[in-house]
């Protein structure tokens, strides 16, 4: 889709203002400006029963990430899908925070070439977390190497709950 600053205004109007019962809401690989992409997520969290959302390739980044630690609080995320954005350190670390107390069960990660070791370490320790629910993670064509490689191993062998876990083309 093609949309203008103002048809982003009138969408997350819209969603913002719809019945409360939306469980599953995508807008992946869509080119927006900067903050439309927040408009939307903050939208979005006056809906409880939300259960998936996809903001695959959106240029998911710091601020987003900020706008969607408030939605994972709100909503009954389930599955997010954070594939191929500008995912960083410093989002994960704020994601982390919200995850473990959320309802999240499945998170793709997939193709964001900005983590580093020390995300993947934050991602890690989450596994370890007793609250954590995800039974699914996709981390799919990063960029995680031995040491993230080991990492990984030890999370998993104290975590109790991931049934799924694609590491496709990540150890390289």
């Amino acid at each position: 889709c093609e949309f203008g600053v103002e048809g982003i205004r009138q969408l997350s109007s819209a969603i913002g203002n719809c019945n409360k019962s939306l469980t599953s809401f995508s807008i992946s690989s869509n080119d927006l400006e900067d903050g439309q992409l927040t408009d939307i997520i903050v939208a979005l969290s006056v809906h409880p029963q939300l259960e998936q959302l996809d903001l695959g390739y959106m240029d998911v980044g710091i601020t987003e990430c900020t706008a969607l630690s408030t939605l994972l609080f709100t909503t009954n995320l389930q599955e997010l899908n954070l594939s191929g954005n500008n995912i960083d350190d410093e989002c994960i670390g704020i994601l982390k925070q919200t995850i473990c107390c959320s309802e999240l069960e499945e998170l793709n990660l997939g193709s964001n070439r900005l983590i580093t070791i020390t995300g993947w370490r934050a991602v890690s320790a989450l596994l370890e977390m007793p609250d954590c629910k995800l039974e699914k993670l996709s981390i799919d064509h990063c960029s995680i190497g031995d040491e993230g490689a080991l990492i990984f191993a030890n999370a998993l062998a104290n975590n109790n709950q991931l049934l799924e876990l694609n590491l496709g083309s990540s150890l390289s």
